[in-house]
């Protein structure tokens, strides 16, 4: 894993399987923004508790990503928390912590909508998510890519 300002300059660099495992998490709620890799025809089930919590569930590589989302009357993100490796205190103890991301906007592109603005972090639902929180988004453009048909 590497950060880079502008693409350029390196600011942290990890690696090793805990930082691969944590990776594949953070992969795997990243499928809000590609909805249609959360079709059951690719391993992915969906349980719902009530009409607004719904349960998303599918295997990256060895990791079992159970994604718990909050959905609004019409059926639109509101949040999900998923259980993801880590070491956010940076103890060096690393272990399941809880993931989140919070939308706050909205928007369709080429006829998909998906969640356009948000923010992230670790111990989201917890009363330590305003110190979790790390990463603030908003999507402006956004292109499906299609296949042959």
């Amino acid at each position: 894993m590497d950060w880079k300002v502008l693409g350029l300059f390196r600011v942290a660099h990890a690696e090793g399987p805990d930082v691969s495992r944590s990776v594949a998490g953070r992969a795997g709620g990243e499928g809000i923004w590609v909805p249609t890799a959360l079709l059951p025809r690719f391993g992915v089930t969906w349980t719902a508790s009530d009409p607004h919590n719904l349960t998303v569930g599918y295997r990256l590589d060895d990791v079992q990503i159970d994604l718990r989302m909050v959905v609004d009357d019409e059926g639109r993100l509101r949040s999900l928390v998923f259980d993801r490796w880590g070491d956010p205190d940076s103890t060096g103890r690393w272990g399941s912590h809880p993931f989140g991301f919070e939308v706050t906007g909205y928007a369709t592109f080429d006829g998909v909508s998906i969640p356009s603005a948000g923010r992230a972090g670790w111990f989201f639902g917890t009363d330590r998510w305003s110190e979790g929180e790390f990463f603030r988004s908003e999507i402006l453009g956004y292109e499906l890519v299609r296949g042959p048909l």
